[in-house]
């Protein structure tokens, strides 16, 4: 049994011998390795370095400006009104705001736009509107002073003034002031 032990401490410190053998082995490598790395990386920010000044050189174009105070020329109001019927001062002026907003050159990337479709046919929308209203008259209502003239010669009848909504009190007290300083200014 000795031998067998003999035999297995002899195989074990072989072992070990050829493990500590190895691990010299694998740290020489990773030294070596390690030193490699580092001129990849000095190699690497050299070329990093080049492309940057080659960057710097060529330097990418400005961005434009976007125009302030952009103006329509004949030329372009002529194609507005052709290709969009784009007419009136409401119209131009929502073309010229989005030439300005975005620094456009060209109009007919504007008139292609989306956005700018959109808004101008909300535009138009409110215009045909507005347009289909008809414009107050006596006999329409919704007029304040004829609110005000109603309830002011109802107060001049009776003389009561709780007949008159609160809202209007106020309104048709001042209009009786009003009216009686321009009799006595003209004395009726």
């Amino acid at each position: 049994m000795e031998n067998e032990n003999d035999t297995q401490e002899i195989e074990e410190t072989e072992e070990a011998s050829e493990v500590a053998e190895e691990a010299s082995e694998e740290t020489i490598d990773w030294e070596a390795r390690a030193k490699e790395l580092e001129q990849k990386a000095i190699k690497q920010r050299e070329k990093t370095k080049e492309l940057k000044a080659k960057l710097a050189e060529k330097e990418a174009p400005e961005p434009k400006e976007k125009s302030s105070d952009y103006k329509f020329n004949t030329g372009d109001k002529a194609l507005l009104k052709s290709y969009k019927d784009i007419q009136g001062a409401d119209e131009l002026a929502l073309a010229e705001n989005w030439m300005k907003k975005y620094g456009g050159d060209i109009v007919d990337d504007m008139l292609n736009d989306e956005v700018f479709n959109a808004k101008l046919k909300v535009l138009r929308d409110a215009k045909a509107v507005k347009d289909a209203i008809p414009p107050a008259t006596k006999r329409s209502a919704g007029s304040t002073n004829d609110k005000i003239d109603y309830w002011l010669d109802k107060y001049n009848q009776s003389g009561n003034l709780d007949e008159i909504p609160q809202e209007l009190r106020s309104e048709v007290l001042n209009a009786r002031l009003k009216s009686d300083e321009q009799k006595q200014m003209f004395g009726k």
